[in-house]
């Protein structure tokens, strides 16, 4: 048994029946997220794990990051279109 346990006898029999049920009922979700995930679902191997698809996505948002701090410099004195 173990020592620190956050979960009684009873909540850990039944944890396997826990099903998560979430949803997104926004516009941005139904109509730009969900399909741009699907189209990525259908177009990338599967072979491809999600977290490198995070990490990928983590690595665009430092690149956008860093190019706006090369152009404008840490002090912002330009104007970004």
């Amino acid at each position: 048994k173990m020592v620190f346990s956050y979960l009684d006898d009873t909540a850990r029999k039944n944890l396997h029946h826990y099903e998560y049920k979430g949803s997104d009922n926004s516009y941005t979700y139904k109509y730009l997220l969900s399909p741009l995930a699907t189209f990525l679902v259908n177009f990338l191997p599967t072979s491809i794990a999600p977290n490198f698809l995070s990490l990928i996505g983590h690595i665009c948002c430092l690149g956008i990051y860093a190019i706006t701090l090369y152009e404008c410099g840490v002090t912002m004195p330009c104007r970004i279109p």
